[in-house]
């Protein structure tokens, strides 16, 4: 189908802010829970972008590991777009 997936700034940053309660020596495993997330974002929403429940309005939602990603699905421009990441026990509705 050929959808294109991309993360916006605050998905980087909130990225960034969990990377910030990670012990040194568990960084390497981390990294690689946060490369399996963006992996299983990329795989599911580029084949199923409408497949995720709404949110509100044009927003979507998906869950993988207790993180919640919120996105947006443009048809034609084939393009999603991955607008934030929330971890367990935030309130993101």
């Amino acid at each position: 189908m050929d959808i294109r997936v991309i993360f916006s700034p605050s998905v980087n940053d909130s990225i960034e802010r969990f990377l910030d309660y990670v012990e040194i020596d568990a960084l390497g495993d981390a990294l690689n829970f946060i490369e399996e997330l963006q992996n299983r974002l990329v795989q599911t929403l580029s084949t199923f972008p409408e497949g995720c429940p709404v949110f509100q309005g044009d927003t979507r939602y998906f869950s993988v590991r207790g993180y919640t990603f919120l996105y947006e699905y443009d048809a034609a421009k084939k393009l999603v777009t991955v607008l934030d990441m929330y971890g367990r026990g935030q309130d993101w509705r």
